[in-house]
């Protein structure tokens, strides 16, 4: 067992059909007593709409053909809501699975369960503010926990131990303290509404800032095709940090920004998560690429 934190918490995750938030397909779930994950449970959920966009399945695996014969979310209440319980709430990334666990409750016109939740994303972000990003596999890696992604269950493990080890290194033993440690703001549901999670006064000192890097290299050259280019990133670079890539850029007179204007020249763009899509299919700096570029502004956008 990992231990850390005292207090009892359950940890969530859903996994969905598509991007409505109300199409739930799987949930897994992992309890902490004591500091140690006691129990799992995980379900197969049949969503509202069967439609099933391939999209997701390549991500997760499940299929329609997996659920035809799974409760709706509505029948397996009952056997979930005691669970949920236990006691406070965590996921990773807590405003998806949050927001799923809402829009299908919604979606059967239940009333919300009142629970603070906690978000391990939210936690880690101020408690390993070195890395690059802070999705659930990158913070996984840097704690060597092995899990298998997409399982609901398992990434319901790994946020909870996540969240342990967040614990061990701020020496709080509850996730209310730990939540005040790191200036995390709780979430909340309640009948009726909610209340989202995040860091305290939107606090972005642990966020890369690009206009402090500077040039790791004696001499820059003036007629590398990235001298004085304006670069912005969006999505996960799958063979470096994006902080590296900056870095390359920034060695070669190159510059990078954080949002696209009609003065960036290249965007750059990786595997877009699409838990914070927000049901969307490009994120919002393709869009704004593509509506510059049809105005007549040149931008060169580059995986």
């Amino acid at each position: 067992p990992t231990r850390g934190i005292m207090e009892e918490f359950i940890a969530i995750d859903f996994e969905t059909a598509n991007d409505d938030r109300s199409s739930a397909c799987a949930v897994g779930l992992a309890l902490v007593d004591e500091g140690a994950i006691v129990d799992t449970h995980s379900w197969l959920i049949r969503p509202p709409d069967m439609y099933f966009d391939p999209f997701y399945v390549d991500i997760h695996g499940i299929t329609e053909e997996d659920v035809a014969d799974a409760p709706e979310l509505s029948q397996l209440w009952s056997d979930l809501k005691p669970h949920l319980e236990f006691g406070p709430l965590l996921a990773h990334n807590a405003s998806f699975d949050m927001s799923v666990l809402r829009h299908t409750l919604d979606c059967y016109g239940m009333q919300y369960p009142e629970k603070e939740y906690f978000c391990s994303m939210v936690l880690s972000r101020n408690a390993w503010p070195e890395l690059e990003n802070h999705r659930l596999p990158t913070v996984a890696s840097h704690l060597k926990i092995d899990f298998e992604h997409h399982d609901p269950a398992q990434d319901a493990i790994a946020a909870a131990k996540i969240t342990l080890l967040a614990g061990q290194k701020s020496g709080m033993n509850s996730l209310s303290s730990l939540a005040e440690f790191f200036h995390v703001r709780i979430g909340t549901l309640f009948p009726g509404g909610w209340k989202s999670c995040g860091i305290k006064g939107k606090n972005s000192a642990n966020k890369p800032r690009f206009k402090e890097m500077t040039p790791t290299v004696e001499d820059v050259d003036p007629s590398h095709p990235f001298y004085g280019k304006a670069f912005v990133f969006t999505g996960e670079i799958k063979n470096m940090h994006r902080k590296d890539a900056a870095q390359m850029v920034i060695n070669n007179g190159g510059i990078c920004k954080t949002g696209v204007s009609k003065k960036t020249d290249f965007l750059v763009f990786g595997q877009l998560d699409p838990r914070n899509m927000k049901g969307e299919a490009k994120s919002s700096k393709i869009k704004k690429a593509e509506e510059l570029i049809s105005s007549g502004h040149h931008i060169d956008i580059i995986t």
